[in-house]
């Protein structure tokens, strides 16, 4: 018998390009840094010109960026590598969304792990290969320049300045990634800039933590802002939130690990949402039950589930199985027939099936997600948004569940119950 395949990619945590230096003291030693690797620079290139006074602000903001997220890296549990963007869509404008981004960033990666210079170590992601992630990690030399194992979280803080809006085009062909797309602003777009800007300022400043695990942490605690991403090139559809500690965290984990006022938490979220959505852009009443269990014993929901959401975002009818699909059904179950089964299922809504409208019904739950997390903030609640659901302290999780509820009607016209609470 064959062996499972050992998966070989490293533990990362992503790179926060928020990250500076609370401490006066460690400010002064970042500053000193990159002193030092202006000077490497000029040493190994031979280069001449200094550096404008933007130029130079975008070098010691990258240089103090990178610099906490590697000391950060001792806090955190097992072999961590430090993922850091190196592709074009991320530093060179078009939403890359930091001044900590650009051409000088790329260098800066380079510049430290020059084998003259030997203060990280990194590998650099290829396509096909460790998902495409370039990896960092620090070297021995670093401590020269920085208190490499001797910070706390509190030595550390976020600016979290930058573009929260990502404007996505179309995919095109059979390309993995939709490209991302220059952002005019408009009034439509600086309002909702400012909604998620106010939001993050609300998540900063919230009562949460994370518990540690034998004194280390598994993820990065202060990574607490989130960007919002539009898709189709409109600013009409997509529209979840994405960033956040929590957002990465392992379901079991959140419940074991995460804390809100010193409280356990419990996750509020939209039930059955999607097909909930397209029935009121039909102007229909949802049946009755679960609109996931097409053959009405509950039987493969996992599948089913994959497939009704499957065929509200394609544009065209699909002869195949959506991807990691066909495996929730018996051996030769045939595509075209649960296809068949789901239209029947729900033939108020088989009009909307192959239209592509499901980036419109997430703009629709975006929308509504964003409402409510307003509402609770203003409330005096905070919450954790994941997509379609929130997390909120366990006292606070009836409230929740009230505000998402009459969203939802408010937003849909629909009157029953949509939301649901889990706890650990």
């Amino acid at each position: 018998m064959a062996l499972p395949e050992v998966d070989k990619r490293p533990r990362t945590i992503a790179f926060d390009p928020h990250r500076r230096a609370r401490s006066p003291d460690l400010g002064a030693r970042i500053a000193a840094l990159s002193a030092f690797l202006a000077a490497k620079v000029r040493e190994i290139t031979g280069r001449a010109r200094r550096r404008t006074h933007d130029e130079q602000t975008g070098f010691d903001l990258a240089v103090e960026a990178l610099a906490c997220n590697l000391l950060t890296l001792s806090l955190v549990t097992g072999d961590m590598r430090l993922s850091v963007p190196r592709d074009a869509s991320r530093l060179f404008g078009k939403g890359s969304g930091n001044r900590v981004y650009g051409r000088h960033f790329r260098a800066l990666l380079d510049l430290m792990a020059h084998s003259e210079v030997a203060l990280i170590d990194q590998v650099i992601g290829r396509h096909g290969r460790d998902g495409g992630r370039t990896t960092v990690t620090p070297l021995p030399a670093l401590a020269a320049h920085l208190p490499l194992g001797a910070v706390q979280w509190s030595d550390f803080r976020s600016d979290p300045g930058g573009e929260v809006l990502v404007l996505k085009g179309p995919k095109l062909g059979k390309q993995s990634k939709a490209p991302i797309l220059t952002i005019r602003d408009t009034n439509r777009v600086r309002r909702l800039r400012r909604e998620v800007e106010r939001l993050n300022e609300r998540l900063l400043e919230a009562p949460v933590e994370v518990l540690p695990e034998d004194g280390r942490w598994t993820v990065d605690p202060l990574n607490r802002t989130v960007r919002r991403y539009f898709t189709e090139g409109t600013w009409m559809t997509g529209g979840r939130l994405f960033g956040g500690f929590w957002m990465n965290m392992p379901r079991a984990d959140r419940f074991r690990l995460v804390r809100i006022r010193g409280e356990t938490v419990v996750n509020v979220d939209y039930d059955q949402l999607f097909p909930r959505l397209a029935y009121a852009r039909a102007l229909s009443e949802p049946p009755p039950g679960d609109l996931y269990d097409i053959s009405g014993d509950n039987s493969h929901r996992k599948g089913w589930k994959k497939l009704v959401n499957a065929m509200l975002f394609a544009k065209e009818p699909m002869k195949a199985w959506p991807d990691e699909t066909a495996q929730h059904f018996p051996a030769g179950t045939k595509a075209k027939a649960v296809y068949a089964a789901v239209a029947e299922k729900h033939a108020p809504i088989a009009h909307l099936f192959w239209t592509g409208i499901g980036h419109r019904l997430m703009f629709a739950e975006s929308n509504m997600l964003v409402r409510a997390l307003d509402r609770l903030f203003t409330m005096g609640i905070p919450a954790l948004p994941i997509h379609d659901a929130v997390i909120v302290a366990q006292s606070h999780g009836e409230t929740a569940l009230d505000v998402l509820q009459q969203t939802a009607e408010e937003c849909t016209g629909l009157t029953a119950p949509m939301v649901k609470i889990e706890a650990g």
